[in-house]
């Protein structure tokens, strides 16, 4: 089971999208890796959340001090000082990023084995032009353009729209496939043991 993602993290005992979450996903040898979120706080702290809403408030409305002390929201950061070489694999939720400071952030952890990915192509398509020093990708949807994933090195395709065909016709690019959104899992691992499957399950 060594090609499992735990989705906000392992979420048995804790809470998804925080530190004891990411710890223990990373601590638990049947993942490969974790997957979180990231948007900016009021303060312009890069923060890990999945919703725009936080409580009443938003997340860009809110200091991330604030956030901190009332939803244990972590920043970015410190999801990436954690000690490992599993993959850490950041999907962005903002279309207007500021991505001069992100990519600045990223260099600063550039061994670590870290993937970027996002609904929003511009951005991902920015980060490439700036030399972002992580492995790129886009989450696919039927919006998407194929024509857009030329550059990159994976793509994140939905569970109920992926079939053998598809998964060949990216691998053949040389691009790693990551399988999200997935309801049958023990059929979807079986069927796809080449990709990465980014996952709620909880595996002891």
């Amino acid at each position: 089971m060594k090609n499992l993602i735990a989705h906000r993290g392992l979420k048995d005992e804790s809470k998804e999208n925080t530190l004891q979450a990411f710890t223990k996903s990373l601590e638990n040898p049947n993942y490969q890796g974790l997957e979180c979120d990231v948007r900016t706080s009021k303060d312009n702290v890069f923060v890990v959340c999945h919703d725009a809403l936080i409580g009443i408030s938003r997340v860009s409305s809110t200091n991330y001090e604030e956030l901190k002390r009332k939803y244990n929201v972590p920043t970015l950061e410190s999801v990436l000082k954690l000690q490992t070489d599993k993959i850490m694999l950041l999907e962005i939720k903002e279309t207007n990023l500021d991505i001069e400071r992100f990519n600045k952030l990223l260099k600063k952890y550039a061994k670590k084995n870290i993937y970027i990915m996002s609904f929003f192509n511009t951005v991902i398509q920015k980060l490439y032009e700036k030399k972002c020093p992580c492995k790129l990708g886009v989450l696919n949807y039927v919006l998407n353009s194929e024509e857009n994933y030329q550059e990159y090195q994976f793509i994140c395709l939905l569970e109920s729209i992926v079939s053998k065909k598809l998964v060949n016709f990216f691998q053949e690019k040389n691009m790693e496939v990551f399988i999200y959104g997935i309801h049958h899992f023990k059929e979807t691992q079986e069927n796809y043991q080449d990709c990465y499957l980014i996952t709620d399950e909880i595996i002891k």
